[in-house]
């Protein structure tokens, strides 16, 4: 005999007759029942009005905003300090190679000197050395 199936007939799980368990969270919150007013549908369970929504949502916003502003300053900051470290480099790397040219030009014109006999040759070698000079002190000016 084929048992027909009735609303108030319960089924038989494990062979135990099934008994409904309350629900809980979103399954709860979506089950509730709907009541209609002016403003339109509205669900049992919402508690909180629409205003504080929206001002907890663009609260957030604004956290994210500023978290975010902070971010990208401290990350502006590290890159700023990183290229004046290598600019900083550069420069004493510079300052460096100009101070051994400097100091080869200085001995090449003490060797030269017992050697010079005409003045012209001797103006071309402390025109070159004046020029190594403005550099070198351009570059200390730099750092």
């Amino acid at each position: 005999m084929t048992r027909s199936y009735t609303a108030n007939t319960p089924s038989l799980v494990g062979g135990r007759p099934f008994t409904r368990r309350p629900l809980s969270g979103i399954r709860q919150k979506l089950s509730r029942p709907t009541t209609v007013t002016s403003f339109g549908v509205t669900s049992a369970c919402q508690t909180r009005p629409a205003s504080r929504q929206t001002r907890f949502g663009l609260s957030c916003q604004a956290k994210w905003a500023l978290l975010n502003k902070q971010v990208v300053a401290s990350v502006q900051r590290r890159e700023t300090a990183e290229r004046l470290e290598h600019d900083m480099s550069t420069w004493m790397r510079e300052r460096q190679s100009l101070g051994r040219r400097l100091a080869r030009v200085k001995r090449r014109l003490a060797r030269e000197e017992v050697r010079l006999t005409s003045a012209e040759e001797s103006g071309k070698e402390s025109s070159q050395m004046e020029r190594l000079r403005t550099r070198v002190q351009q570059s200390h000016e730099q750092v």
